[in-house]
């Protein structure tokens, strides 16, 4: 048994549960959260920019008591991606050979004001203004790993993170001020590093609202960088989540090492999805690299069908489909304006990847998150079209009020 400090001063029991396991060594703990979070600060808040590439595949898998039918997530994701801010470009295959499989490519690329979406299988894209908050745009499960998703920023962080805050750091800050947080007396090895751990406990609700107490443990490698080792999320006293790094490696930055999980396991633990155990396994990290506006746009292959919701036409490249058929490019009808939608929206090949219970624990760790609907690719399609419609009624008007003008006057 253990007990663990309360926000509110009290005292929650907690069984230790550990599914992977982390030594105790004698050597006593030297830092305290507040430096802790500031040196992890200092290291893994300064990426601006990332370019990555992985894998990740299932490696066990329990479907939920409610629901034992439920068919597993998807087995195997393959990954490479570019980020920078809001703008990324990603490459992502489901297949066991990833990228070896031509067709089972789905590549997405936001340029900061254009979308570009294609779906090899299908030989069909699509071309929209801004976001739709589909899965792909945030995908990157390193970051999930490392915990170096951006969260909404609290009133009372809103100076020193405006963009959004990383979830450890988030987690770490709410822990100081809330009087939740304590680092155990001894370092414990994890993958051969001596780590510090940290032990965050607060008050608050669940996704559904339900006043509960969420813990966090965090294994820090302080000759790493305070590199995440191991990180276990607790729901009450119910484990629901635990990542733990089994290898390590280092990509050099300005002179300096930014370390990252080479290979780790991550398990989920949740009534709803039941529990899947999935191995990462990261072949490329180069964080703070250069990136240009081209970075993030790409060309679609010939044959592709491409729907344009900002011109409002369709096209296929090059002049010809798959089966060398000349296709004339056409204006969009209503037709295919709602199937341009579905292509832009649907991802079904993310459909059962088994990421929803990442996002439920990132909800319990931030707190509520109010999200801010957009338009959608097909309104704002739409809009432009009216737009354009509106501005050539002006010109024929103005032209029709010339002519009559000129035949009274000569």
């Amino acid at each position: 048994m253990k007990a663990y400090l309360s926000s509110g001063g009290g005292v929650i029991v907690a069984i230790g549960v550990c599914l992977f396991g982390a030594s105790s060594g004698s050597e006593r703990s030297f830092l305290d959260p507040e430096a802790i979070s500031a040196a992890w600060e200092s290291t893994y808040a300064s990426i601006e920019t990332m370019s990555v590439s992985y894998s990740t595949v299932l490696e066990d898998y329990r479907p939920p008591t409610s629901n034992p039918q439920k068919p597993p997530p998807v087995k195997y994701t393959h990954v490479k991606r570019v980020e920078a801010g809001k703008r990324y470009h990603i490459r992502f295959s489901t297949a066991e050979t990833g990228f070896d499989d031509p067709e089972s490519l789905t590549e997405r690329a936001f340029d900061g004001t254009v979308t570009r979406d294609l779906w090899a299988a299908k030989k069909s894209g699509s071309i929209f203004l801004g976001l739709n908050r589909a899965s792909l745009e945030k995908k990157n499960s390193l970051k999930e790993f490392m915990l170096l998703e951006t969260h909404p920023t609290r009133v009372y962080l809103k100076d020193r993170y405006p963009n959004g805050v990383p979830g450890f750091l988030l987690t770490l800050t709410m822990g100081i001020a809330n009087k939740g947080v304590m680092v155990r007396p001894y370092l414990e090895s994890v993958a051969g590093e001596l780590c510090h751990v940290v032990e965050v406990v607060l008050s608050g609700r669940n996704h559904e609202g339900i006043p509960r107490q969420f813990k966090r443990l965090f294994w820090v490698a302080h000759d790493k960088g305070m590199c995440l080792m191991k990180y276990q999320a607790y729901e009450d006293a119910n484990l629901c989540q635990e990542m733990e790094v089994e290898q390590l490696a280092a990509a050099e930055t300005d002179g300096s090492a930014i370390w990252y999980p080479q290979k780790a396991h991550m398990v989920l633990l949740y009534e709803e999805t039941g529990m899947t155990k999935r191995k990462l396994n990261v072949t490329e990290f180069v964080p703070n690299g250069d990136v240009d506006d081209n970075t993030f746009r790409f060309s679609f292959p010939t044959g592709t069908h491409v729907y344009d919701e900002i011109s409002g036409i369709s096209f296929v490249v090059a002049g010809a489909d798959p089966d060398g058929e000349v296709s004339p490019v056409h204006v969009i009808g209503p037709v295919e304006t709602a199937r341009a939608a579905n292509t832009t929206l649907e991802e079904p090949e993310l459909a059962t990847e088994g990421n929803d219970s990442q996002e439920s624990t990132d909800n319990k760790e931030a707190g509520q998150i109010n999200q801010i609907p957009t338009e959608s690719a097909v309104e704002k399609g739409k809009m432009l079209r009216g737009r354009t419609l509106a501005i050539l009624g002006v010109g024929v008007l103005v032209a029709f009020g010339l002519l009559i003008w000129y035949r009274r006057t000569f």
